[in-house]
């Protein structure tokens, strides 16, 4: 668990304050290291640095052990590069996304120069970086990759890889488009020999080793002087090409198909090949080697590393598939999802994957006092006591179970029938295990959400239609007094909640409902804790607002936060952390110490500070930010701390961390 600080500034001026945000680092839980796409990997010398879709940047120095690095984008990045001590992360698209850093964990925004349809590839050699505009198709140079300059060629087409070696840059791309250029600013065309999609270019002792193609086949493009080039074809696409400790290694392969490696010492004669005979249980994109290892990246965040030429060992740990739902008792935390996916976890921080069926689908998973219930399709429940065990129930029904609430001894479950999907059904279990079906409408069509509180149980329709029941079997039809559908409807903080496209409903009884005017989130799940709403958030129709959570102090007014995973399904709050999901994410820690008051005094200022009684705090010191140095460890029944100010001109910070059990 990362600790989290409030830092401050003493000096001879004003007292200035930033507050630690739970929400600016993620740890990824399941799948580990990450789940996102990633499209290329590189080694620089000391590691392995990764990237892939929604911003994530991975970096390891051994191929199996990874770290997950913070960037301020939720864009998607299509390659990273590495030359003359500076990373390079570049995206595609309309955001032209470009990023760098010097120690691969802070990583900055770069200029926005490079036309319209982003950066597609980047080079170094001559004591200068190359690279390649998305649209138009246009190269730039810079020393310095601060200032870039334009060369007055043109492309064809689209570039998607470029390499140096012998004096020579060599650019591959669309159409099997291959130019070449001496100095970067004067570039030729040259024949390949295909008109297929070339997508990585390598060069290693003297040769060079293009690939590519699509759909079912592939081919291998080699030349000794990076001008003329003899082309092999392929029965798999190919997608990269490095050059290593095993001489050149070549993955991809096709669609919904195990990947392929190759493997050649000339660049002409390449072995392997073999889909799935190799450990490559996924489709690989992108290779690197370095250290005595190479590492292959793929879908889904698939992570392969290789140590003898031949075979390789998945790095990835954890399911892919979807989780849709959180309940936790308190002490045990419990997950649920596509592909039968059942996760538990007690500290918040290791989940056991339970292993039922495979060929369940499971919707939300509720504790109702006594165990764990979970709901889905194909007419699925199931119930645990740990969740780790679990009992399939008897619903005595064909229709699918969507969402379940839990209130007056009875779990009520808003369901779809198998055959006519528009009628408004319920299921209803009682504390005996036994399920009856209740649909109070015909041709009700009632969304995937149902509410308990205060004594009742709602559900919502379309046109602002609601239902209410105060035993789960008799059902009353309503309107909250809008016209739009209310989406989510939970009950939070003692009162029930639901979205309209640009209100926020509030209602203590689930009869009588108020609007507020605010900016609601698209969202899956609410949760709440440390003060704050929390909304695990879907990527809005228009693909404008970024995959991300939304967090709100009271419920009205939100703020959309990126994070880099796919769009969200599910939030919890557990063992002060707040938990999301499609993948599992974990924040930091929410109990981030805060200023109550402050009191100055001609040489001292007086901080009264609160967290979470019980919780060990320190207090440290520094003056650049980098180094710091303990002050103080304190309880926090200990709140009032004494600082002594600075002399002028000299500025110093302070932080106060929570101490980690």
């Amino acid at each position: 668990m990362k600790s989290l600080a409030l830092v401050i500034a003493l000096g001879v001026g004003p007292l200035h304050t930033l507050r630690a945000d739970e929400f600016v680092s993620w740890e990824w839980l399941v799948p580990k290291p990450a789940g996102n796409i990633l499209t290329k990997v590189i080694f620089d010398g000391t590691r392995f640095v990764g990237v892939g879709d929604l911003g994530v940047i991975l970096t390891s120095t051994n191929g199996t052990n990874w770290h997950l690095a913070y960037t301020d984008t939720t864009n998607r990045l299509m390659n990273v590069f590495a030359e003359g001590g500076r990373l390079l992360a570049i995206g595609d698209g309309f955001l032209k996304t470009y990023l760098s850093s010097t120690n691969a964990e802070v990583w900055a925004r770069g200029p926005e120069v490079f036309g319209t349809g982003g950066i597609s590839c980047l080079s170094y050699g001559l004591d200068r970086y190359v690279l390649v505009s998305g649209h138009p198709h246009i190269f730039y140079w810079s020393t310095d990759t601060s200032d870039w300059q334009q060369a007055p060629y043109n492309l064809p087409g689209a570039i998607f890889d470029m390499a140096f070696g012998d004096g020579l840059f060599v650019g591959v791309g669309q159409y099997g488009l291959i130019a070449t250029s001496t100095n970067s600013v004067d570039w030729v065309l040259r024949e390949s020999g295909t008109a297929g999609p070339i997508w990585s270019v390598a060069h290693g002792e003297g040769k060079w080793v293009a690939v590519g193609g699509e759909g079912s086949s592939g081919f291998i493009l080699t030349s000794a002087d990076g001008i003329s080039w003899f082309l092999q074809t392929t029965d798999q696409p190919l997608y990269d090409v490095t050059f290593g400790p095993f001489g050149f290694i070549v993955i991809g392969g096709g669609f919904m198909q195990p990947g392929v490696s190759l493997t050649s010492g000339d660049g002409v004669y390449f072995s392997g090949g073999d889909p799935g005979g190799t450990g490559l249980d996924g489709l690989p994109t992108g290779v690197a080697c370095g250290n005595g290892v190479c590492v292959a990246v793929g879908g889904n965040g698939r992570i392969w590393s290789m140590e003898d030429g031949t075979n390789w060992v998945s790095q990835t740990v954890g399911t892919t598939a979807e989780i849709r739902a959180f309940a936790a008792d308190g002490e045990v935390v419990v997950a649920a999802g596509a592909e039968g996916t059942l996760l538990r976890s007690e500290n918040g921080v290791d989940f056991e994957e339970v292993s039922v069926r495979a060929d369940e689908n499971y919707h939300d998973v509720i504790h109702t006092g006594s165990r764990f219930l979970v709901v889905g399709s194909p007419a699925i429940a199931r119930s645990s006591l740990d969740g780790r065990e679990w009992t399939l129930e008897n619903t005595g029904t064909d229709a699918r179970l969507y969402r379940a609430a839990q209130g007056l001894g009875r779990t009520v479950v808003v369901a779809r029938n198998a055959t006519k999907p528009s009628y408004g059904l319920f299921l209803v279990r009682d504390e005996t295990g036994q399920w009856q079906s209740v649909r109070p409408a015909e041709n009700e069509y009632l969304f995937d959400q149902i509410a308990f509180g205060n004594g009742r149980f709602v559900t919502a329709g379309y046109d602002g239609n609601i239902w209410v029941s105060s035993d789960g079997l008799q059902w009353q039809k309503r309107n909250a007094g809008v016209t739009e559908t209310l989406q989510p409807l939970q009950f939070i903080q003692g009162r029930f909640i639901a979205f309209t496209r640009n209100a926020v409903g509030f209602s203590d009884n689930g009869l009588d409902w108020s609007f507020v005017p605010g900016n609601p989130p698209t969202t899956g799940r609410l949760t709440y804790g440390n003060g704050l709403y929390v909304a695990a958030s879907r990527i809005s129709s228009s693909g404008v607002v970024p995959n991300g959570i939304d967090v709100s102090a009271d419920g009205i007014q939100w703020q959309r936060r990126p994070v880099m995973s796919r769009e969200f399904t599910a939030a919890t709050y557990f063992k002060d952390a707040f938990y999301v999901s499609g993948f599992i994410l974990k924040s930091a820690s929410s109990l981030v110490p805060q200023f109550e008051r402050k009191v100055f005094l001609p040489d001292l200022v007086l901080f009264d500070l609160f967290g979470k009684v019980g919780r060990d705090y320190e207090l440290q010191s520094s003056g650049d930010l980098v180094n710091w140095e303990l002050e103080e460890a304190y309880h926090q029944a200990t709140r009032l701390h004494t600082v002594t100010r600075p002399a002028a001109p000299d500025q110093r910070f302070y932080r106060v961390k929570l101490k980690e059990p």
